[in-house]
């Protein structure tokens, strides 16, 4: 009998242009950076046209380049719509400088991701290369890129065009995938964020915490939805002596706007995700995860997935999701039977007594937990990373010739 020979899996020499640095922190950035983290680092070139990653969370051994974009100090500013603006009109000025610094690279391949400006640049390189695009979509353009809202229909219209042009659309959840379809008329594939090549594996939840302050933990930026969600939490927590810890990057200003200097609400500095686990593991009861009721951000939460809840689900702790029925991670939640606490309406009483419960209920928690734990294996495991490099594999094209 013939002997099976499996061919090694040859992925593309792979450009990516975006927004969005590439290094361990937050987001969309957490995103790429694991989907990178086990890239061969002499195939992948990165090209950041607006954040720049600091050296120290960077993918190890791999070219980083910085393009910076005129008016880019205005977008962190009053100015922001003005920045924007001017950006989606130059965007094509960019494309001429990425081919040349990129030349000696000889990419087969172009990734970018959908926020800010810079994917349409990257489009735009693609089609002058004659080479592939990749498209990972994190948050819906129309509302990440800063417009103000009677403009959002330009970049709606170049979304739509470039969406179309990529060989492979990547949408980080099946919800995001069926607006888009709906929208556009087009296929996508769907993206669950991933977790870390190196994430911590812990076989039980952990031990109870008696006679400890009853501790919702909550990490990641905070909108002004997400806070509304927060208030509330902590004005139920208030009566049961419960508390909120939360770790962001968040200044002490912010939190001031957002109505969060209370006395059971506790703020710190982000740290790294592995020491953040054993930190939920030891000071929290319930991991939250608030989401926005706010009409305005209806199609965020449709097209949007929390990508905190691939390390939520690490922890072993239960969760306790608080936000609209139409939100991604609702749905999630409500697929995956009993994998979260979940309330979905805005209803002070009833988040108040799914509080109640939970603090009531060791039993219930710890089965919360060890589900939350199994779900998380089946939805944000290595396969994740594997699935992404199935799709350039794929669409794998090579212009340039070999010496």
């Amino acid at each position: 009998m013939a002997a099976v020979v499996t061919k090694p899996v040859v992925v593309p020499r792979l450009l990516y242009i975006g927004d969005v640095p590439v290094e361990h922190t937050v987001a969309g950035s957490t995103l790429l950076f694991r989907n990178l983290q086990t890239y061969p680092a002499e195939k992948l070139w990165i090209c950041e046209l607006a954040e720049v990653s600091k050296p120290e969370r960077r993918l190890p051994g791999v070219n980083y380049v910085h393009l910076p974009l005129g008016a880019r100090r205005l977008a962190h500013t009053r100015f922001a719509g003005i920045s924007s603006i001017w950006r989606q009109a130059t965007t094509r000025l960019m494309v001429g400088k990425i081919i040349r610094r990129a030349e000696h690279f000889r990419p087969e391949a172009v990734l970018t991701v959908a926020h800010g400006w810079s994917w349409h640049t990257a489009a735009l390189a693609a089609q002058a290369l004659k080479l592939p695009l990749h498209l990972i979509v994190h948050d819906h353009p129309p509302i990440s890129c800063n417009l103000p809202a009677r403009l959002q229909f330009w970049t709606e219209r170049r979304f739509q065009v470039v969406y179309r042009q990529a060989v492979s659309r990547l949408c980080i959840s099946p919800w995001m995938e069926s607006f888009y379809r709906e929208q556009y008329g087009v296929a996508g594939s769907c993206l669950y964020p991933c977790r870390a090549a190196d994430a911590p594996v812990y076989p039980e939840p952990p031990e109870p915490r008696p006679g400890r302050s009853f501790t919702l933990g909550f990490a990641g930026t905070i909108t002004d939805g997400y806070a509304d969600a927060l208030r509330l939490a902590a004005a139920a927590l208030e009566p049961l002596g419960g508390q909120i810890l939360i770790y962001s990057h968040q200044n002490e200003k912010s939190v001031a706007r957002l109505g969060l200097r209370l006395p059971n609400v506790h703020i710190k500095p982000t740290i790294p995700y592995g020491q953040l686990l054993e930190e939920f593991r030891k000071n929290t009861d319930v991991l939250f995860l608030p989401l926005s009721f706010r009409p305005e951000d209806q199609i965020w939460m449709i097209t949007s997935f929390q990508s905190k809840l691939a390390d939520y689900t690490l922890t072993g702790l239960p969760i306790f999701i608080f936000g609209p029925a139409y939100a991604s991670a609702v749905q999630w939640a409500r697929e995956n039977q009993d994998v979260a606490e979940v309330v979905d309406n805005p209803d002070a009483e009833a988040l108040a007594k799914a509080l109640t419960r939970l603090l009531g209920d060791e039993a219930l928690r710890r089965q919360l937990g060890k589900n939350a734990s199994e779900i998380g294996k089946k939805c944000f495991q290595e396969n994740c990373r594997q699935y992404f490099l199935g799709h350039l594999c794929q669409e794998k094209i090579t212009i340039y010739e070999k010496n």
